[in-house]
């Protein structure tokens, strides 16, 4: 685990001073520089920022997905990767409380009284890492922010996802998550990256299954194709 303070800025690698944010591995420069996408044109299924003025990217034009839509507030590289990458393989855990935040201000802006659920972990990760990123933060933004946040789902252990494509994600994850109950109303997923959407689009066929009314996700970054 983590130093309790960390004496310089997980990014810029600047010596971190009293004027930083109390607690926080962020020189006060690095955090200021994570700026949430802000694009008028973004894929209103994906959320991938586009360059044409097309309503749909192009690989949300060939599927159909069980949730609504996905908001995603950066763009998976540069910083953002970067703080990921220190957050879940290198356990600097202080570094929820900032990703929560910015989960915390667009769940304000766009989702009013919706409940959260974590997206389940696949649990040989989670045993290897001794702790789940995600469901981390969805506790952070329960005790800091006030969010109703349900575990409503599990998943079992299966094969990596990460090489494969959609069809070959979709596939793999049927039989490997489950509903431990049931959900009413409006609910948003919460995951940390959104790449195929293929689990996104399990966990709310799942979700539409036990009740809920409608199921959107909400991650922190998108991979870019």
């Amino acid at each position: 685990m983590e130093l309790l303070f960390p004496g310089r800025c997980l990014l810029c690698g600047d010596e971190l001073t009293f004027n930083s944010r109390e607690g926080e591995p962020l020189c006060l420069a690095c955090r200021a520089g994570l700026i949430p996408l802000d694009s008028p044109r973004r894929c209103a299924v994906c959320s991938l920022p586009l360059s044409s003025e097309k309503r749909l990217c192009t690989r949300c034009r060939r599927r159909e997905y069980e949730f609504q839509c996905n908001l995603s507030l950066f763009e998976y590289l540069g910083d953002i990767r970067e703080l990921l990458y220190q957050y879940k393989f290198r356990n600097r855990l202080r570094l929820s409380r900032i990703l929560a935040g910015f989960y915390a201000q667009a769940l304000r802006a766009g989702f009013p009284g919706a409940v959260l659920i974590p997206a389940p972990a696949n649990p040989q990760a989670v045993r290897r890492r001794g702790w789940d990123p995600v469901e981390r933060l969805c506790r952070v933004l329960r005790r800091d922010h006030g969010f109703p946040v349900r575990r409503a789902l599990e998943r079992r252990a299966g094969p990596a996802q990460k090489l494969l494509g959609y069809e070959e994600r979709r596939l793999n994850l049927r039989g490997t998550i489950g509903l431990r109950r049931g959900t009413p109303g409006e609910l948003v997923l919460i995951d940390d990256v959104f790449t195929t959407g293929a689990t996104a689009s399990e966990c709310a066929r799942l979700l539409l299954l036990g009740g809920a009314s409608r199921v959107r996700v909400l991650t922190l970054a998108i991979d870019v194709p």
